[in-house]
């Protein structure tokens, strides 16, 4: 179930996630995805005072990597927690651990479907005291039932939110309840490009009353930008970025009370196309003066297409093993980028195993196999197409591989069987660099076992 927080008694306001290669600035926390765990860290002003900030820390673990167990009228699953704090020193260096949170979660399923959807997940926040600086969090989370263990390790850059004037990081809602006075934090920068706006919450702290303007934008990434790492850890700033295109820019004029002001803000996504952002929220006094910024990454990317699809170009161009020339030629041709995503999205629901559904699992699973292809063979550029990439991208992981990369006679070569399909090719690095070369076309009935 999505943890929820009263307005008035939350105190760390900031989820920043990260996908990779995503080049953001400020003083949020990179955030360390796997298909199993997903972490954030949250900074705010504390309720200790002047020394320390406070540092709300989430974790999100799917239904499915969980074994439940079956109870008296429900299924139930333990896990534990490990969460540990060094000090950073340098880039990417971890010090002295300071201290360490231990704590158990028991989730509940109503029935075992549950138990199996990948729509579903555990949500845990811990808050942790810790003097402005940067740190390195370590995550352990252990299935208590199968033993199974998933780690992340989080960067995280602590700022000194006791000053005077200062504004929280962003995050990134899932809901928000005005009735109730009460917002679900997201885990994650995701946002399906389904939706028309998403949410950001924040916090203004000041010492007295006064009149500023508070400007609202997001900025579109170039692609290549600067390190992510760097910039979000106080290595790089988002000047770097000054030159990205605006997407969306607001001021208004705001009176600040003395003390926490609380906001909850929408961000419109029309005629936005998918792909990384910069939310930046810049408050300045009545004369110009920039008083305090605060920026998080937000990725845009299409409903129930895997995290590995990033650029519309490059999707459309990836669909060259399966689309006629037919299909790609009228994609491209959409004038905008939203009509692009149309007749791209109108090309896969035809292929969609399962219509009516949020899931396109064969769409999926092809650009599944592109990430794995541009990550195994992607030595001398995009992975999906070389040769071993091509043949991934037609028939799937191969039955058996039998490698032979170091020969005294022979060139390095592979093997792929195919013993579903009849099927077996050959490849060779005729470099003896890892460019590893067909020998013979996959369409060749050479290729057939005997």
């Amino acid at each position: 179930m999505i943890p929820r927080y009263n307005l008035i008694a939350v105190r760390c306001v900031v989820c920043v996630c990260l996908l990779a290669g995503l080049a953001v600035a400020g003083t949020t926390a990179v955030v360390a995805q796997t298909p199993d765990l997903e972490v954030d860290a949250v900074a705010a002003r504390s309720d200790a005072g002047a020394g320390t900030t406070r540092l709300d820390v989430y974790t999100r673990v799917p239904y499915t990597s969980l074994r439940f167990l079956a109870a008296s009228d429900a299924f139930e699953a333990r896990y534990e927690v490990t969460i540990g704090v060094h000090e950073l020193e340098g880039e990417d260096r971890s010090g002295n651990l300071l201290q360490t949170r231990i704590f158990e979660q028991e989730v509940e399923a109503a029935d075992y479907a549950q138990t199996q959807t990948d729509r579903l997940f555990d949500r845990t926040i811990q808050s942790l005291e810790l003097a402005p600086g940067r740190y390195l969090l370590e995550f352990q989370v252990e299935d208590q039932a199968s033993n199974r263990t998933f780690v992340e390790e989080l960067p995280v850059h602590v700022r000194d939110l006791s000053m005077p004037f200062a504004l929280s990081d962003l995050i990134l809602i899932d809901a928000y309840d005005d009735e109730a006075n009460s917002i679900a934090p997201t885990v994650g920068t995701r946002v399906g490009s389904e939706q028309d706006h998403f949410k950001l919450f924040y916090e203004i702290y000041s010492d007295r009353e006064r009149q500023v303007r508070v400007s609202r934008e997001l900025l579109r990434i170039p692609q290549g930008g600067p390190p992510s790492v760097r910039s979000l850890l106080g290595f790089g700033t988002s000047d770097d970025l000054e030159d990205a295109e605006i997407s969306y820019q607001e001021t208004a004029p705001s009176q600040i009370r003395d003390g926490r002001n609380q906001y909850v803000v929408e961000i419109p996504l029309q005629d936005l196309g998918v792909g990384e952002y910069l939310a930046r929220v810049v408050v300045h006094d009545e004369a110009g003066n920039e008083l305090d910024r605060t920026e998080r990454a937000i990725t845009l990317q299409w409903s129930g297409l895997a995290e590995h699809v990033r650029d519309l170009d490059d999707a459309i161009a990836q669909l060259t093993y399966i689309a006629k020339k037919r299909d790609l030629d009228y994609i491209r041709a959409g004038r905008t980028e939203q009509e692009r995503v149309s007749r791209f999205r109108e090309f896969w629901t035809r292929r969609d195993p399962t219509p009516g559904t949020n899931r396109n699992e064969r769409m999926e699973e092809y650009y599944y196999r592109i990430a794995y292809a541009n990550r195994e063979f992607g030595n001398f550029g995009n992975g999906w197409m070389t040769d071993r990439g091509e043949v991934m991208m037609r028939f799937g992981e191969p039955d058996f591989v039998d490698r032979h990369p170091f020969n005294f006679d022979v060139k390095p070569y592979e093997v792929w069987y195919y013993h579903r399909i009849g099927r077996r090719f050959i490849f060779i690095d005729e470099t003896g660099l890892g460019d590893y070369e067909l020998m013979v076309p996959y369409w060749d009935d050479r290729t057939r076992l005997r």
